[in-house]
């Protein structure tokens, strides 16, 4: 049947015929390796300082209609590059029928942003990718503020974390050492959102998101640095949030950012309580999953459901996305074959299910700016706007889901048990 299918694909290529893209059969988005050489690619001048570099950066070349999960995920990127302004900012909320931007913003949106094309330049090691998350680092380093003991800050602990993590990538994954000074001071504002004898979360901004942000945060933050202190500290808040999950709206929001450093910490200090607390918050997700073939709504399949009533599944699907997919890693660390062959199925579902709903070419013709918007993702089928966490969310659970099942090679690809950010 797969040779049928493949000799099918061959002769529509051969005839110039566009396959339906992304392709997903038995709702599992069909793999394709990623290559450097892929368009479309974004032109970045030569002998310009990346400071005075005018965005947002031209691009060339169109959505090739390629399957891929790595693919789509670097269309995504594309859109939040054509969607940077000349400050290093992200453009945040657009109205798709009335081609409008919203006045609103969030720096934790553009902190998230600036994650992603980070991570994006890691994953493609293309350098417009390097030149987007500079400027972006750029714009949220200047809005930083030195405190009386002489950390730094921005906007509370949410936002500090998030600035640490894109720093500590951008850091990690380039030749660029300009922000890396600023990693201790961050680094000092961060602990002091931690009982460093109990590892009980202090002073907290949001009690579903930020713990999970300060977890990630000491993370990367020993990654980029090799101090142990910022595992030791990891390990303090690891060990107090196994022992109280109430304090921090333990579920799918919290496991989106602290199923990753979980893991982290599990494969260098085990400790099979790591291992359960990231099932714990994966199993509710995927048993909520909308699986394919047992749905009426077709557009329904691979998404998961938003609570245990069901109902209609949304972008929100990448975040249990981000979480299942690093459960699936702590399993295959954990050696528990059960429940990785669980959230690899999960995760090859959602990942199909946010394919088919972010826009690729000639979905968006009747849109009031059809080239724009190739590569976002909407809120919904059918939605009527478009919000940059939303795609920035989708390319990074997308990443993943391909790296940690090793469905595709790419450029920065990682193995399952090779565990660094």
């Amino acid at each position: 049947m797969k040779r049928w299918i493949l000799l099918l694909v061959l002769i529509a290529a051969a005839c110039g015929a566009k396959t339906d893209a992304p392709q997903v059969e038995d709702g599992v988005p069909r793999s394709a390796d990623y290559s450097a050489e892929a368009m479309p690619r974004a032109i970045v001048p030569d002998g310009v300082d990346v400071t005075e570099v005018s965005l947002p950066l031209a691009q060339e070349g169109a959505d090739t209609g390629q399957n891929g999960i790595v693919y789509a995920a670097v269309l995504g990127g594309y859109y939040l590059m054509r969607v940077q302004l000349e400050g290093g900012n992200f453009n945040y909320l657009y109205d798709i029928a009335e081609g409008t931007w919203s006045d609103e913003d969030s720096i934790h949106r553009q902190c998230g942003s600036t994650i992603t094309q980070a991570f994006l330049m890691r994953v493609t090691q293309r350098e417009e990718f390097r030149v987007s998350a500079r400027r972006g680092l750029d714009y949220l380093h200047a809005k930083t503020e030195t405190q009386e003991d002489g950390s730094l800050e921005l906007s509370g602990m949410g936002a500090t974390a998030l600035l640490t993590i894109a720093t500590s990538i951008y850091t990690l994954n380039s030749d660029d050492d300009t922000y890396k000074a600023t990693l201790e001071p961050m680094g000092q504002n961060l602990l002091q959102y931690l009982d460093l004898e109990t590892g009980e979360f202090l002073k907290t901004d949001s009690i579903f998101l930020a713990p999970g942000q300060l977890m990630m945060a000491l993370e990367h933050l020993h990654a980029a640095t090799e101090d142990d202190k910022y595992l030791d500290a990891l390990e303090l808040a690891a060990k107090w949030a196994v022992a109280n999950p109430e304090a921090h709206g333990w579920g799918p929001y919290f496991g989106l950012w602290a199923n990753e450093p979980l893991t982290y910490l599990y494969a260098r200090r085990p400790d099979p309580s790591y291992a359960e607390a990231a099932y714990a918050m994966a199993d509710p997700i995927v048993a909520l999953q909308h699986v394919p073939g047992d749905v009426s709504n077709k557009e329904w399949e691979g998404g998961y459901a938003p609570n245990e009533e069901g109902g209609k599944p949304s972008w929100s699907t990448c975040l249990n996305l981000e979480a299942v997919a690093d459960a699936y890693r702590m399993a295959a660390l954990h050696g528990d074959e059960e429940r990785k062959a669980k959230y690899g199925q999960s995760a090859k579902w959602a990942a199909g299910y946010l394919m088919r709903l972010q826009f690729r070419e000639g979905e968006t013709d009747k849109h009031a700016d059809p080239a724009l918007l190739i590569g976002a993702v909407p809120f919904a089928f059918g939605g009527n706007s478009v919000r940059v966490d939303v795609t920035h969310h989708v390319a990074n659970s997308l990443v993943k889901t391909a790296d940690y099942l090793e469905i595709e090679d790419f450029p920065g690809a990682r193995a399952v048990d090779e565990v660094t950010p």
